[in-house]
């Protein structure tokens, strides 16, 4: 799969200016006394005006002169975002990272070329072009993630007359994807449907669907794609097929569109319905909530189910993950098993991998598990000749496919190939490390080294004694405090996640 940019709507410098304003802000956090954070108690105002960018530049090992002039930059954004030339440093430092970053974007061609896709007002690519005022090469240059993305997803677009080809679901499936990687929820970004027409019909499918959405991230969300189709439906981009893996009827969303034929209402209710399937809307294992949406899986395609619970059947005994897991995050592998077969019945591929694979570049650096890749492809092939599945084409590769990569990235996390080796380097004050040792306990991927330091990927020491390596390679030497912060576990979960990560490919 084709690597995408991490940020699909930034330019290099905006990206430069939204990092500069990070750190900044991480740098005055960090100054505040400890003492003043309380807990339980608002933070003080960060104190900005004695800001220091020579600590900064030195922070992000950046020449003093070029940090400089990026920081007027990012001050002249500053300034318009909070519409005054004069504010004060502590009133510009007060604008939240998501409105800066959001401000950036709006002034960049992917967000612009986005939002008249969406609109479909103008006539072609030079009509474009003279609308944002660059080259088309350079504008074809900004917008090459943006269709890669596209492309992910099984669309094409088209920049003649900027217009976007294939599968109706996919193309709102990606306008909402993209539209919140733009926004990243932090403003309403559609100006023909108001925020509160997609909550009404983002309510109506929470409570039509039994979804029992309790996170206001996921309402958010939906409220995105429910605005998507009100634009789409708008501009005559309409369902008219009825959905016939769907087992049982679904409440008629459009009921009061009289612009709408009947198999049209039914199908577009039908296919707001099978979204909801198409994603595992739960991370934690335990949520109350995984039954229920196991439950109304079987029932929303009895096929699809028993295919889930046949291909983990036959898994079971072969695959150590799955074997060994709790009945807790049993419930998540099945749950994203059927979303996964969901969307490769529907779809074609997997949504849910290939958005993680497209964002998570590391992702691509997994060593295959031939063995793994074998197993899974025998499950399913068995699984689909048990279950007969009635869609067009051969389910097998991609299905499979889509499996496998889902395991895959479950083993190398929980059964990592090679641990990141530790050694402890502490003072005899047991009582006063076990908060360390405890949460090195708890990581998958460390293994602890207690003979021949020097053989450690990572040695984390307390004292300033120092150590000998005979080795040209040495290992990483991270600084302990017996007074640990939150901020020095996060530091330090970091390293082991970077050093798992180059240990295991």
């Amino acid at each position: 799969m084709k690597e995408i940019k991490e940020d699909l709507f930034l330019t290099k410098q905006s990206q430069e200016k939204l990092a500069l304003f990070r750190k900044i802000i991480q740098t005055k956090q960090q100054e505040n006394s400890l003492d003043d954070q309380q807990v339980g108690k608002p933070s003080a105002p960060l104190q900005i005006e004695d800001l220091n960018l020579h600590t900064v530049a030195t922070l992000m090992h950046k020449n003093y002169g070029t940090l400089y002039y990026a920081y007027l930059r990012l001050v002249a954004d500053l300034q318009m975002i909070v519409g005054d030339p004069q504010a004060s440093r502590a009133k510009l430092f007060a604008v939240s990272e998501g409105q800066l970053r959001l401000a950036l974007v709006r002034q960049g061609v992917p967000f612009a070329f986005l939002q008249h896709l969406i609109a479909e007002d103008l006539p072609n690519f030079e009509a474009f072009i003279q609308a944002v005022g660059y080259s088309r090469v350079t504008c074809l240059r900004y917008l090459r993630p943006l269709r890669d993305m596209a492309k992910n997803l099984g669309l094409r677009i088209v920049y003649e007359n900027l217009h976007i080809i294939g599968d109706e679901e996919n193309i709102r499936i990606f306008l909402t994807l993209a539209y919140w990687l733009a926004t990243d929820g932090v403003e309403w970004p559609f100006s023909t449907c108001s925020r509160s027409q997609a909550l009404t019909l983002a309510h109506q499918i929470d409570q039509g669907f039994k979804l029992a959405y309790h996170s206001p991230v996921m309402k958010e969300v939906l409220a995105y794609f429910a605005a998507v189709t009100r634009v789409r439906l708008a501009h005559g981009h309409r369902f008219s097929e009825l959905v016939t893996m769907i087992a049982d009827p679904v409440p008629n969303l459009f009921k009061k569109q009289s612009a709408l034929t009947w198999p049209e209402q039914i199908s577009e209710s039908q296919h707001l319905y099978l979204v909801s399937f198409l994603l595992p809307m739960y991370y934690a294992p335990g949520d109350p909530q995984i039954r229920v949406m196991i439950q109304r899986f079987e029932h929303f395609s009895p096929k699809a189910f028993a295919l889930a619970q046949t291909i983990l059947g036959e898994l079971q005994p072969q695959v150590s993950l799955i074997a060994h897991m709790s009945g807790a995050f049993a419930d998540v592998i099945m749950a994203s098993m059927l979303a996964i077969i969901v969307g490769v019945m529907t779809l074609g591929f997997d949504l849910g991998t290939t958005i993680a694979y497209a964002f998570k570049p590391y992702m691509n650096e997994a060593q295959p598990d031939k063995k793994l890749q074998r197993l899974v492809t025998q499950a399913t092939a068995k699984a689909l000749a048990q279950v007969h599945i009635d869609v067009q084409g051969d389910l097998l590769p991609d299905l499979s496919t889509a499996l496998y990569a889902n395991l895959l990235q479950l083993q190398r996390i929980m059964q990592p190939t090679e641990r990141v080796k530790v050694a402890l380097m502490l003072e005899p004050v047991a009582l006063g490390f076990l908060d360390l040792v405890v949460f090195l306990h708890q990581q998958p991927a460390v293994e602890f080294l207690h003979h021949h330091y020097e053989e450690a990927d990572l040695i984390i020491k307390d004292s300033s004694v120092p150590l000998v390596f005979e080795h040209a390679q040495h290992p990483v030497v991270f600084k302990w405090n017996l007074n640990a912060t939150g901020d020095l576990f996060g530091e330090l979960t970091t390293v082991i996640k970077t050093l798992q990560q180059q240990k295991n490919g």
